[in-house]
């Protein structure tokens, strides 16, 4: 690739990307679930029902099913019963991936905008985040909520960066897209985009 701008933002998902937050999530869960008088799921399966943020992992972990919904009054005593546990156990397990503080570090030292980009409740990010020593008054925190006004899917790239490109004075000329998440070396990754963006 040739001629492109200097790169001033990276964007980097939460959950499975910088951090596996699987087992405070699968505690909570099943606190929730223990609310209800239901026995406790293993952490890998809890773990397959987060991806959608809070409210589908409720559904999700009450059920038991990928697909599974309760009706609303039963949502919302489970809602709030998950909040509270999760409240509680937010960044206890929680483990930041090898590697990850380094390649933030390498992104500040560039002078590049970072933001971490989430469909996980700000009332539990902030703190998430601070916990796990990865909050820095040189990033920032984008609520995909924020962004459009209510519930939409954390892998809408296009509207994102739309969204960004309107707020921010970051001009972002390509996304560098992975699966989903679970990057599996971020400091490979932003090495790579930083050799990109030099090249003029």
């Amino acid at each position: 690739m040739t001629d492109l701008p200097q790169i001033r933002g990276v964007l980097i998902d939460l959950d499975g990307t910088l951090m596996d937050t699987a087992p405070d999530l699968s505690a909570a869960a099943n606190a929730m679930r223990a609310d209800f008088g239901l026995p406790a799921l293993p952490v890998a399966r809890i773990a397959a029902f987060v991806g959608k943020g809070a409210e589908v992992l409720v559904h999700r972990a009450l059920t038991g099913d990928l697909d599974g919904r309760v009706d609303d009054a039963t949502f919302g005593r489970a809602r709030a019963a998950f909040y509270r546990h999760y409240h509680a156990v937010n960044g206890t397990h929680a483990a930041v991936f090898e590697r990850v503080p380094q390649a933030l570090e390498l992104l500040h030292s560039k002078g590049l905008k970072v933001a971490c980009v989430t469909n996980k409740p700000r009332e539990f990010t902030v703190p998430l985040l601070e916990r796990l020593a990865l909050a820095s008054p040189r990033a920032f925190v984008l609520r995909v909520e924020s962004l459009f006004g209510g519930p939409h899917p954390k892998g809408s790239v296009d509207r994102i960066l739309a969204s960004l490109k309107q707020a921010l004075p970051v001009r972002v000329f390509a996304d560098r897209t992975v699966s989903p998440t679970y990057v599996p070396d971020l400091v490979a990754l932003v090495a790579r985009l930083l050799q990109l963006g030099r090249r003029r």
